[in-house]
Order: C-alpha cells, then sequence, then structure tokens
C-alpha cells in the first residue's frame, strides 16, 4: 500500500539546536572567576557565566580605548605570564 501526498516529517535532531556562533572556551584563574560571579550577583539578575560573558565583551567594545586597554592588559592588570613549558 503506497501513501501518496502524505508530508515526510523530519526527524528532530538532539541536543541544543543551531545557533549562528562560533563557541569560544576559555578558562578563568579563581580570582577572576570570583569577581565575574560577584558582578552577576552585583546585577540583580539571574544570568548564566556564558551570558554574562557576552554582556560584558559587547559593553567594552563599545568603547575602541576601552577595548584596547582590556586588550593590553592594563584594565584587569599586567599580562599573565605562561605557567607551562619553557618560559
Amino acid at each position: 500500500m503506497s501513501i501518496t501526498g502524505a508530508k515526510k516529517t523530519r526527524k528532530r535532531g538532539r541536543g541544543r539546536p543551531r545557533v549562528d556562533a562560533i563557541p569560544v572556551n576559555t578558562r578563568f584563574p579563581p580570582p577572576e572567576l570570583a569577581a565575574l560571579d560577584a558582578a552577576i550577583r552585583a546585577s540583580g539578575q539571574e544570568i548564566s557565566r556564558p551570558e554574562a560573558v557576552r554582556r560584558l565583551v559587547a559593553d567594552i567594545l563599545v568603547n575602541k580605548a576601552q577595548a584596547q586597554r582590556a586588550l593590553a592588559g592594563s584594565a584587569v592588570g599586567a599580562p599573565r605570564k605562561r605557567r607551562w613549558g619553557g618560559d
């Protein structure tokens, strides 16, 4: 028996839906993570760490001079030395 004109149903995939974005994975030293958590609490909003980082990056990129200082290391402190081999 053939079914003609029936709609084909597409099987839904598992997991999170696709997003038009590229993941950026990073690690935070404990003092920086504690500061991030404190900033989240101070905001009075229930947001995730990734959302807080996205908002902070968006805010800092609005001001180019502030972004340049942050990338130079002066916004958080002196650039950290690498802690792995050869240095």
